[in-house]
């Protein structure tokens, strides 16, 4: 799907334009410093992508949350017997 690119930091400082035009056109671009990965750099329109993947997992996330929490919810008939039951125990 995308093409992945390792390239230096001095690389990428001596051809920004091409490394501009190749992460437009889709590429993946890894900038490294010190044989380490410092930078990435994609299409704005992959990196939206991921952006909308991400919000589509953190919905999910608060959905499940939100799921399990109504779980534990009384309904209104077994909190108003808990509201009796609870006055009466008060009175007594």
């Amino acid at each position: 799907m995308f093409t992945e690119k390792k390239i230096s930091a001095t690389e990428y400082s001596h051809k920004r334009g091409r490394y501009l035009d190749d992460a437009h056109a889709g590429a993946i671009i890894m900038i490294e410093r010190n044989k380490r990965v410092a930078a990435v750099m994609l299409s704005k329109e992959y990196y939206d992508y991921l952006r909308h993947l991400e919000d589509l997992a953190e919905d999910y996330y608060w959905n499940c949350r939100a799921d399990e929490a109504e779980k534990d919810i009384l309904s209104r008939k077994e909190a108003d017997e808990l509201t009796k039951k609870l006055l009466t125990s008060v009175k007594e």
